[in-house]
């Protein structure tokens, strides 16, 4: 019997009180394990921002990414809000700090060092930034 079939007959013996508190648990789990991603798309002209975006992180910015694909602002926009339900601004964000992350991880650096090394203006805005995401600071983290 196949895993998928193993789960579907364990669910059909489950009280559905017990199912409601696992699929309560998944959300829980879900929201906090969504931020360490960043969606993708088959729309080639989305997928040239993100590869733009993600190529220039550091000092990319917007008039960049429209010029390097040719779009305009409105189109930037509202196609890129569409293809991945979140601005461009929060991708090329969310890109930075699960940069950071690993540096953090991987990497003896100090955090202003890898604040500045994934594109931020000053260690304060960082390390809000990564306590929104993460719900730790980057020291904290990295521990």
């Amino acid at each position: 019997m196949t895993s998928a079939c193993l789960v579907a007959s364990a669910a059909v013996d489950l009280e559905p009180g017990l199912l409601g508190a696992l699929a309560a648990l998944t959300a829980e789990w879900l929201e906090v394990e969504a931020p360490f991603w960043l969606p993708t798309s088959d729309d080639p002209l989305i997928a040239a921002v993100m590869e733009h975006t993600l190529g220039n992180l550091v000092d990319v910015t917007p008039f960049e990414v429209r010029r390097a694909v040719g779009i305009s602002e409105r189109t930037l926009r509202r196609r890129f809000h569409e293809a991945t339900g979140m601005t461009w601004h929060a991708y090329r964000s969310r890109a930075r700090l699960l940069l950071a992350t690993t540096l953090l991880f991987e990497s003896s650096r100090s955090v202003l060092d890898i604040a500045t090394a994934v594109g931020f203006d000053s260690v304060s805005a960082f390390g809000r930034s990564f306590v929104r995401m993460t719900g730790e600071t980057p020291s904290v983290y990295r521990q």
